[in-house]
């Protein structure tokens, strides 16, 4: 037969030689079906332990930058609250002493906008300060098709 002709059919064709050279996805298609399997089970296998992996760290991460929220969160409300009882005892101490326009109030005084007070504002925010328990890991579904490129290799994809 002539040599871009099928020698069973006679349609045209193209004729590659198998080697290490070769594109793994014709690779592929003389393989065994077993070992195709082992192949892609292995390389599903990897990229699974590497999402986990990395699934795991981005929690911890997140579960760290909670913890220090709420730690920031616990500190200004316990500022606010020394602020609020300094002004409360600025603000009886200025009632019942004589003071005159031109007394200047000694201490920090915190900024009142018009129409509310800062005691109005504060206690209407109602803060939690136990510190929230940790949430179980939500079961991630993977994709329902995943497209290889290659397996990760040392942690890395790609």
């Amino acid at each position: 037969g002539k040599r871009d002709e099928c020698l069973i059919c006679k349609v045209a064709c193209r004729t590659v030689l198998l080697s290490k050279h070769t594109d793994p996805n014709i690779q592929a298609l003389f393989m065994g079906v077993d070992s195709l399997c082992m192949k892609y089970a292995k390389e599903t296998s990897q990229i699974s332990e590497f999402q986990e992996k990395h699934r795991r760290r981005l929690l911890a991460f997140y579960g760290e930058k909670i913890s220090q929220l709420e730690e920031s969160l616990r500190k200004s409300t316990l500022r606010v609250e020394q602020l609020q009882r300094v002004r409360s005892s600025q603000q009886t101490a200025f009632s019942t002493g004589n003071t005159t326009a031109s007394t200047k109030p000694s201490g920090p005084l915190l900024f009142q906008p018009r129409g509310s007070s800062a005691s109005e504002r504060v206690e209407s925010m109602e803060v939690d300060l136990m510190p929230s328990p940790r949430r179980k890991p939500e079961v991630a579904t993977g994709p329902p098709r995943i497209s290889l490129l290659s397996p990760p290799r040392d942690g890395r994809m790609g």
